[in-house]
């Protein structure tokens, strides 16, 4: 099958191409040949021809002279002796300008030359009809025996004057014999004449004769490839336009969704008729793919629709791709602010959703009206993940919104549970830890050993107990922004020594070695709560004493860092495993081991810690490994804009109050 589609339009596009080809190779070398034959022909002739003439001219000239010589002896006067130079001109010229035919033309001549002496010998004796007008006579030439211009101008001798003086005269001859000699230089200068133009005829009708010979052979080619190259462009027509034609109508056709247009049936040996089966194929396989596209979008539709969650799909532009139903519900978007497949999502005036957004995943919410006129407004929670090509170029983003009202109304019954509990549980606190106090100090009579003992136990559970109820408060106040925070510029070095020295009590107790590593107090300054600092540190050594077993180490070190102030807490306890890492600063998360609930705590001594240090804009981080221990690392940045002494006064959602 292959092979026979070969012998189809690809022989016929190859022959229209080869023979184009042919015809601009042969039509180059055509002229190329006829240029090199004929410019060298026409060259030589054209040189032989001016040759010729400025010979001719030269020839011309030297007759004109004998008939003027020839004339003034026949008027009685002395001329010049026989121009034998002006003959030697004439040979050397035609030597050296005259390559072809100079030797049939050196005879000639001679001929004239030797025509010319013998009737200079006679007498040089012109007949009258021969002498040329006086207005084509050249000027007269002094010869040997004239005398100077300019010495006196003296005249020439006459012939009897000559006689006079005894020189010898040659016999006159009889006018017939001169009148024949003349004749015959005549009729030698004429031959001599019609010779060189016959030359330069002969060198251009070689010429001609030549180009007539190769012309036919030089110009054939190039008209044959020609008619070729015609034929076969008219086949690669028929065999091309048509089918190509067609098959563009039918794909013309398949772009704008006619999916049953007919496809041309062409011969399947030919590569038109496996592009058209091709193409036949693509259609089917076309109509099946949007047929399975439109019962998946009617699936992902109907589910997309049934969430009970709102949720739509922004495209980089900003403007909305699809959303369910439940979407303007949930931020009670009505009339022209309701969002609509592609609408700016900008038009809905909620700053969640417009702000942009380049990757990864965010979470906030924000407040809608109620489903009702005299309902309170919901609160709405906004997830979105950020969408992005393959290259990492944004292209959007999905958003899931959720009425998370119910959710914070149940947190603001907890805190304001938590609140009213711990505040209600400090006041039977404080009596069980000033009576239990007042009863060790022996003020209710003798105390014994054992009872010492219990009761010591009795007062250090009710101080755990008020760490954890304090913990509580300090929770339920984060939560309802009420945390208060008084900024001044002070030390942390000093602060980080008041921790040692009061947990040392607690490490000795468990058989820790607890050190503290300080630095210069004034490279420590840092704008923070002083006690809040303290709060902090402490949480983190105690939980170091904790969970270290005895003969352990713990190290306190504290720096000033660049444009920041570093404690690190140090331990060589049993570490914490790397899954419980991401989750140990979470409120009410402990790592779940054996020996957890025996340290005691309720998990939210870390959570309030990074609390704090996120208010001093700061951050707390840990670097831990099962076996080897922990080291947790408190970083809070420097500040020098509030003088020493000065300070404020703010809760931890930013208000400042005086």
């Amino acid at each position: 099958m292959r092979a026979r589609r070969a012998r189809g339009v690809r022989y016929q596009v190859s022959l229209a191409f080869l023979a184009c080809g042919l015809s601009l190779v042969s039509c180059v070398a055509a002229f190329v040949l006829a240029e090199r034959l004929a410019g060298e022909k026409v060259d030589g002739a054209r040189s032989t021809h001016h040759a010729a003439w400025d010979l001719g001219r030269a020839t011309d000239a030297v007759y004109t002279r004998l008939l003027v010589l020839g004339a003034a002896r026949t008027e009685g006067e002395e001329a010049d002796p026989f121009p034998a130079a002006d003959f030697e001109a004439l040979h050397r010229e035609l030597e050296g300008g005259l390559a072809s035919g100079s030797s049939s033309l050196a005879m000639e001549l001679r001929l004239f030359e030797n025509e010319a002496r013998r009737w200079w010998d006679s007498g040089r004796a012109v007949p009258p009809r021969f002498l040329p007008a006086p207005e084509r006579l050249p000027e007269p030439t002094g010869g040997p025996g004239d005398e100077d211009a300019g010495s006196g101008g003296a005249a020439r001798p006459s012939p009897r004057e000559g006689a006079v003086a005894g020189e010898a005269r040659p016999a006159e001859p009889t006018p017939e014999e001169a009148d024949a000699r003349f004749r015959d230089m005549d009729r030698a200068y004429r031959s001599f004449r019609y010779g060189l133009g016959s030359l330069t005829e002969s060198e251009l009708e070689a010429t001609r004769g030549l180009l007539g010979t190769w012309l036919p052979f030089v110009v054939a080619p190039p008209f044959l490839l020609g008619l070729l190259a015609v034929y076969a462009s008219l086949r690669m027509r028929g065999l091309i336009s048509a089918p190509v034609e067609a098959l563009t109508a039918a794909a013309e056709a398949i772009t704008r969704g006619q999916e049953q247009v007919r496809i041309p049936s062409l011969d399947p040996a030919t590569e038109f008729g496996v592009l058209a089966e091709a193409m036949r194929q693509m259609r089917e396989h076309l109509a099946r793919t949007i047929l399975d596209l439109e019962e998946r979008n009617t699936r992902l539709g109907t589910a997309f629709d049934s969430m009970a969650d709102g949720a739509l799909l922004v495209d980089g532009q900003g403007r909305v791709v699809i959303l369910n139903r439940h979407a303007n519900a949930l931020l009670g978007l009505v009339g022209e602010a309701r969002l609509e497949p592609g609408r700016p999502v900008a038009a809905a005036g909620l700053e969640t959703l417009s702000r942009p957004m380049a990757g990864g995943e965010d979470s906030s919410d924000c407040s809608a009206p109620g489903p009702r006129a005299d309902s309170p407004p919901r609160a709405v929670r906004v997830v979105r993940r950020a969408l992005v090509g393959p290259h990492g170029e944004p292209r959007g983003f999905v958003a899931v919104l959720r009425d998370v009202t119910q959710e914070r109304e149940a947190e603001q019954l907890k805190n304001d549970f938590l609140s009213v509990v711990t505040h209600e549980l400090k006041t039977p606190l404080t009596g069980i830890e000033g009576y239990t106090r007042l009863v060790l100090m022996g003020r209710a009579g003798p105390v014994s050993d054992q009872q010492k003992r219990f009761l010591d136990v009795v007062y250090r559970q009710a101080q755990t107990l008020r760490g954890m109820i304090q913990d509580l408060l300090d929770i339920s106040r984060i939560a309802a922004g009420r945390m208060t925070y008084e900024f001044r510029l002070a030390p942390v070095d000093p602060i980080g020594r008041r921790v040692v020295e009061a947990q040392a009590t607690l490490a000795h107790e468990r058989g820790l070695e607890l050190s503290y590593e300080g630095s210069d107090p004034e490279r420590t300054v840092v704008r923070c709560d002083p006690p809040r600092v303290e709060q902090v540190l402490a949480n983190l050594v105690q939980n170091a004493c904790k969970f270290t077993d005895p003969g352990g180490r713990i190290s306190v070190r504290c720096r000033g860092e660049g444009g920041a102030v570093v404690v690190e807490v140090e331990d060589t306890g049993r570490g914490i495993p790397e899954r419980d890492l991401p989750r140990l600063f979470d409120k009410f998360y402990q790592v779940e081991r054996g020996d957890t609930r025996g340290a005691g705590g309720v998990g939210l001594g870390l959570y309030i810690c990074k609390e704090i240090a996120s208010a001093h804009g700061g951050r707390i981080e840990v670097r831990s490994q099962v076996g080897r221990g922990s080291t947790f690392t408190l970083t809070l940045p420097r500040s020098a804009e509030v003088p020493v002494g000065g300070g404020e006064s703010r809760t931890a959602s930013g208000t400042h109050r005086s």
